[in-house]
């Protein structure tokens, strides 16, 4: 197989100031609960206010589903109230949330939320640039290393103790392909030289679905082109590519075995969509 390029990159993070904009969120959300006590709507609330636009549009209600579809903090909450009753400020990974439960079965649950994530100012952005920005001199002036400064400033606990040498998650890699790059860090790695510091830019973390804002300076350590893979060179990516195929197809034949025993019920309206997989449908 052909392997594609593969960016090895160093950085140093900083976040926004979050105590004022996680106080300015929660004030919200007391608010609209206590107008939802005095009468107001839960929906109509949702509606206009939710930063969760897909259920925002439904006024924040989420459809029947599993408690393990949400993260543990908001499914707790949700299971704990009985219908109708509005819960406290529950923070996620996303973000900030009141709950409105609509109805509970087993561990499955329909509710409303609506959600509010901290919003920083241009300030808090100016300010970690200014940082960043320092920090870039100081190390092109050989007066820190990258390594030490990102030790000493960085604020990624995941990548400050390797003196900002970013790894995969998931695999443990220190190389990324370009489809497990942040988009901003993509449109930033790109443009650099191996060895060169970028200026400061704007990204997003890996909590929640759509991270959070940072902000940052990178390092483009080593870039391998694109090239036929070899046992030598990309023994890792073949043997994940391998371990991938042998999952999927485990995974493609427990569900044909059990398409064949369980009774299966589609909604209409999505008796009509393309399935990845044939069976779902007896005629």
């Amino acid at each position: 197989p052909i392997i594609s390029t593969q960016y090895q990159y160093s950085q140093i993070v900083l976040y926004p100031e979050k105590e004022a904009a996680i106080m300015a969120v929660k004030e919200r959300l007391l608010e609209f609960r206590e107008r939802i006590m005095k009468g107001e709507k839960f929906s109509t609330l949702a509606t206009m206010y939710s930063q969760d636009f897909a259920s925002a549009s439904k006024g924040g209600e989420l459809g029947m589903a599993s408690k393990q579809l949400y993260w543990s903090q908001f499914s707790d909450a949700a299971m704990a109230l009985k219908p109708g009753q509005v819960s406290q400020i529950v923070e996620t990974p996303d973000g900030f949330h009141i709950i409105q439960l609509i109805k509970k079965e087993g561990d499955m649950f329909n509710a409303r939320h609506i959600l509010l994530k901290p919003m920083y100012t241009n300030s808090d952005k100016d300010k970690a640039f200014k940082t960043l920005d320092s920090l870039r001199n100081m190390i092109l002036l050989d007066s820190i290393t990258f390594e030490q400064a990102a030790r000493r400033f960085s604020q990624d606990p995941k990548s400050y103790v390797n003196g900002g040498l970013v790894a995969d998650e998931n695999t443990g890699s220190v190389y990324f392909l370009v489809d497990r790059l942040k988009p901003e860090d993509y449109a930033v790695l790109k443009t650099l030289q191996v060895g060169e510091i970028s200026a400061p830019f704007e990204s997003r973390d890996n909590e929640g679905r759509e991270g959070n804002i940072v902000y940052k300076i990178v390092r483009l350590d080593k870039v391998i082109p694109s090239h036929v893979a070899t046992f030598k060179d990309d023994f890792y990516i073949l043997q994940q590519m391998a371990e991938n195929e042998a999952i999927n197809k485990a995974l493609d034949e427990f569900i044909k075995e059990k398409q064949e025993t369980t009774y299966i019920k589609i909604d209409p309206m999505f008796e009509n969509c393309s399935f990845k997989r044939d069976g779902w449908i007896k005629k």
